[in-house]
């Protein structure tokens, strides 16, 4: 079922800036919507690990560095530019 269907929240960030008040506004978030389970996906951040301890388990941060062919910056492109070579 789509998160539409189910009444989900979804959050967008589009701040960059000062990290320690993105994490209190995630963490406000989290709070404020009793979320068990995050996925972060392009959130293009590496968590800190005080906003990590008090959510053992409960997050999935799809980061980019964790593609090992293509770690750094613009991995998608690249990633297409070679299945295209």
């Amino acid at each position: 079922m789509s998160p539409r269907r189910r009444a989900l929240p979804l959050c967008i960030f589009h701040d960059q800036g000062n990290k320690p008040v993105q994490e209190a506004r995630l963490a406000q978030l989290v709070d404020e919507h009793q979320i068990d389970l995050m996925i972060l996906a392009r959130y293009m951040q590496i968590l800190s690990d005080d906003f990590c301890r008090p959510r053992p388990g409960c997050i999935i941060n799809i980061h980019h560095s964790f593609l090992p062919s293509f770690k750094g910056a613009n991995p998608i492109p690249r990633r297409t530019n070679a299945a295209s070579s």
